[in-house]
C-alpha cells in the first residue's frame, strides 16, 4: 500500500524511522527484560529517532511519545520500577540529543515548525478531517504565501517586530506565538482535529489507494493502474469498518491485560492523532497497517484461543478500561467546547465593539465592487507590506430574496500561488433583522513597483451589489490581536461557536 509514495522520496523517508521506532517501543512494552536489554533497546530508539530527525523534523513528536511509554508502560508495577523507567527515560533522550545534535544546531538558524502547523489549521487541510466550520476560519488557503502574510502581520501589528524572512528565528518566534494564541482560543478545535485524524485514519486504512502519480506509459503500467482501481474499489467497501475494528483490538487488549489494553489505546490514538497538526496523506500513509494489524489480532483472538478466554474478570476489564477511555475523550472535548465557547464569544464582542473607518468603493458592473483600499505600508524597503481587518456590513433591505448569497473577496495577483482571492457562502439576512457582519484579514505584498498581490474588491454573487451596505476596515488592529475570518449573523449568540465532526460520505484519500 506504501509503495504508491515512493515516488516522493522526502516524504517517505520518515516513514521506516516511525515504524521501526514503534516496533521498538511494542517490543519494549510486551516483553518483560533485564534493565540491560531494556536500556539498550531504549538507546537504540534515542539513536533512531535522532537520526531519522535529520532526514525530517516530524519525528520530533516521537521523542515525548516515547519518553511516555517507557515511564509509564514498560512491563512491571511502576512502584517497583520508578528508577528503571526514569533512567530509560533519561537515556532515551540524551542519546536523541546527542545524535541528532548536528541538525538541532541548525535550528538558531530557523525550523519552521510552526508554520507547518499554521498550514493545518486552513480550511483545505480541517475539512479533510471531517471538520463542520462554525462562524469563523483561520483562512481558506493553503499556501505558505498566505501563513507568511499572516504571521509578518501579526509580528507588525501585535509583537511589534519586524517581519522577518520565512523559516527565520524571528519568524518562528512569531509564528509560535501566533499558534498559541489559536490553540488557547479554539482548544476545543484542535482537540476535534486529533480526534478527526484518529478517524480518518483508521477509516481510510482498510482502504487500498489507487496510484498517486501517473502511471508509466505501457502495459505494465496500464495493467498496474487497473489494478490499483479495482481493489481500490473493494477495498473502499468494508474501509468503514476501520475504527470497529480497532475498537474490538482494543478491547480484546483489555480483556488480556490493564497495562496492555492502555498501551494499545495510547498508541493508536497517539499515532493517529498527531497527524492532525498537519494533515495530508504524504504525513500519514505509513500509518495505514494499523487497522490490518488490528483485525489480525482479533482474528487470531477469536479463531486461535477462542471464547474461553473471556471469564469475567476479562469482560469486566475490558468493559471497565473501554468505558474510561471513551467517557475521558467525550467529557474531555465537551469541557474544552465549554470553555471555547466563552472566550469565542467574548473575542465576538470585542469585534463588534471595534471602532472601524468607512472606505470607498464604486461600483463597476452589476457584481463586483471596487473597494478604494489605501493600505499602510510596514514593509522593510524595498519590499511592501499591507494588511487591515476589513469589516462589510450586509444590508438586509437591499438583499432580496432567501437563499443563500456568495461574497467573494478578489484580489489582484501576478500568479495563481498569490492569489488570495476567497469565497464566502452568507445566509442571506431578512427584512427588517439586524445586520450581518463579516470581518475578513486583507492583504497586500510587493517588491519596488512590482505587486505580488493586493485586495481589489467583492464581487456579490447572488444578490444585487447594494447588498453590501457599508465596507470599512478596523482602525486600531492591535486592539484585536488575533484575526480571524468571521461571519456574525444577527443570531450568533444562539449558533455553535465550535467545528464539529462530520462523518465522511465517502473516502477522500484515494
Amino acid at each position: 500500500m506504501n509503495l504508491t509514495q515512493l515516488l516522493s522520496l522526502r516524504d517517505y523517508s520518515k516513514a521506516p524511522f516511525v515504524l521501526i521506532a514503534v516496533l521498538i517501543l511494542a517490543v519494549l512494552v510486551t516483553r518483560p527484560m533485564r534493565i540491560g536489554p531494556t536500556l539498550a533497546l531504549v538507546a537504540l530508539y534515542g539513536a533512531l529517532v535522532g537520526f531519522g530527525w535529520g532526514f525530517r523534523s516530524d519525528l520530533t513528536v516521537m521523542v515525548p511519545f516515547g519518553m511516555f511509554v517507557v515511564l509509564v508502560l514498560l512491563p512491571g508495577p511502576l512502584s517497583v520500577h520508578v528508577a528503571r523507567n526514569g533512567l530509560a527515560a533519561v537515556i532515551l533522550l540524551a542519546v536523541f540529543l546527542v545524535v541528532a545534535w548536528p541538525a538541532l544546531r541548525g535550528l538558531k538558524m530557523g525550523g519552521c515548525q510552526f508554520h507547518y502547523a499554521l498550514l493545518g489549521l486552513t480550511t483545505p487541510l480541517t475539512r479533510e478531517l471531517g471538520m463542520t466550520p462554525s462562524l469563523y476560519s483561520f483562512g481558506n488557503h493553503f499556501l505558505d504565501t498566505f501563513i507568511d502574510l499572516k504571521v509578518g502581520d501579526y509580528a507588525h501589528r501585535v509583537l511589534n517586530q519586524p517581519i522577518s524572512p520565512l523559516c527565520s528565528p524571528g519568524y518562528d518566534t512569531a509564528s509560535g506565538q501566533l499558534f498559541v494564541q489559536m490553540a488557547t482560543t479554539f482548544p476545543a478545535d484542535l482537540v476535534a482535529h486529533a480526534y478527526g485524524s484518529v478517524l480518518s485514519i483508521l477509516r481510510v486504512g482498510l482502504a487500498i489507494p489507487t496510484l498517486t502519480d501517473a502511471a508509466p506509459a505501457s502495459t505494465v503500467g496500464r495493467l498496474t493502474a487497473q489494478a490499483y482501481r479495482i481493489l481500490n474499489r473493494f477495498t473502499e467497501l468494508f474501509a468503514p469498518l476501520g475504527p470497529l475494528v480497532v475498537l474490538a483490538a482494543v478491547i480484546v487488549t483489555w480483556a488480556h491485560s490493564m497495562r496492555l489494553g492502555l498501551a494499545l489505546t495510547v498508541f493508536v490514538l497517539f499515532l493517529t492523532g498527531y497527524p492532525a497538526i498537519e494533515f495530508e496523506e504524504r504525513h500519514w500513509f505509513h500509518l495505514r497497517f494499523i487497522p490490518w494489524w488490528a483485525a489480525l489480532l482479533v482474528r487470531e483472538q477469536i479463531f486461535r484461543h477462542g471464547m474461553p478466554g473471556w471469564t469475567r474478570p476479562a469482560l469486566v476489564r475490558a468493559g471497565a478500561g473501554v468505558s474510561v477511555v471513551l467517557f475521558t475523550l467525550v467529557v474531555g472535548l465537551a469541557a474544552l467546547r465549554f470553555v471555547q465557547t466563552r472566550r469565542v464569544g467574548s473575542l465576538i464582542a470585542r469585534y463588534e465593539a471595534a471602532a472601524t473607518e468607512e472606505m470607498p468603493t464604486e461600483r463597476h458592473d452589476a457584481s463586483f465592487l471596487e473597494v478604494r483600499w489605501q493600505p499602510r505600508d510596514y514593509g522593510p524597503p524595498p519590499t511592501h507590506r499591507g494588511s487591515d481587518l476589513m469589516v462589510v456590513t450586509l444590508d438586509a433591505r437591499n438583499c432580496g430574496g432567501t437563499a443563500p448569497m456568495v461574497l467573494r473577496v478578489e484580489y489582484e495577483a501576478d500568479a495563481p500561488t498569490h492569489d488570495m482571492s476567497t469565497e464566502f457562502t452568507v445566509a442571506r439576512p431578512k427584512p427588517g433583522s439586524e445586520t450581518t457582519r463579516l470581518f475578513v484579514p486583507v492583504f497586500w505584498t510587493g517588491f519596488q513597483d512590482h505587486t505580488y498581490l493586493r485586495f481589489s474588491g467583492l464581487e456579490v454573487v447572488g444578490a444585487p451589489p447594494a447588498c453590501v451596505g457599508r465596507v470599512a476596515r478596523v482602525t486600531d488592529g492591535a486592539s484585536l490581536p488575533l484575526w480571524v475570518e468571521m461571519q456574525l449573523p444577527a443570531d450568533w449568540s444562539e449558533q455553535r461557536l465550535y467545528q464539529s465532526i462530520e462523518p465522511p460520505a465517502g473516502s477522500r484519500h484515494r
